[in-house]
């Protein structure tokens, strides 16, 4: 990963506009859990029927899912659906630990939603451990952010930044899930 582009960084830039600001509506989904039944996807942000298929399709509107969960998450330091969405994910760690930190610190972040300007090719199949899974390449743009400080001090101010990165994916088939398991941004040269 660029040194410029590291999960503190993306982190300490995450927009702080309310959840339903920057979550777009997700569809509904047909297929309802038991009582007893977790739902698939994040708490809170209900996984769009689409995504529960194990198909490139289904790859693809997961992603799109877990991105729009990321900048909802991240616009107000809550660490728990990152968690549970990159489970193995060592990106995704990084940013959950960024985020209960900046929650501790006090700061407020505005702006540095990531917006998918491409995806690549989406490739279904056994991953290098033998799971079901999938992976695919994107190109992003990290919209302009700024940090203050606990007191409303400006302390960062962040112009928008190009990015490239690739995703794994790993699918549970008893759930009709995904999880992210690998994510890597870098700086676009």
């Amino acid at each position: 990963m660029d040194a410029g582009c590291t999960a503190d960084s993306l982190a300490a830039t995450a927009s702080q506009t309310a959840p339903s600001d920057t979550l777009p509506p997700l569809p509904s989904t047909s297929a309802t859990p038991s009582p007893t039944e977790d739902p698939p996807g994040a708490t809170g942000y209900p996984l769009p029927e689409e995504a529960r298929a194990y198909t490139p399709e289904g790859a693809r509107a997961f992603f799109d899912y877990f991105i729009a969960v990321l900048n909802a998450s991240s616009a107000v330091n809550d660490p728990i659906p990152l968690r549970e969405l990159g489970q193995g994910c060592e990106f995704c760690d990084e940013l959950t630990q960024r985020y209960e930190q900046n929650a501790v610190d006090g700061l407020r972040v505005v702006g540095a939603d990531l917006v998918l300007t491409g995806v690549g090719e989406v490739v279904v199949g056994p991953t290098t451990a033998g799971a079901d899974g999938a992976g695919m390449a994107f190109t992003a743009n990290q919209t302009a952010s700024q940090v203050f400080d606990a007191a409303g001090a400006l302390i960062l101010d962040t112009p928008p930044i190009e990015l490239v990165g690739s995703v794994g994916l790993v699918w549970l088939s008893d759930q009709r899930d995904w999880l992210v398991n690998e994510l890597g941004l870098d700086m676009r040269t």
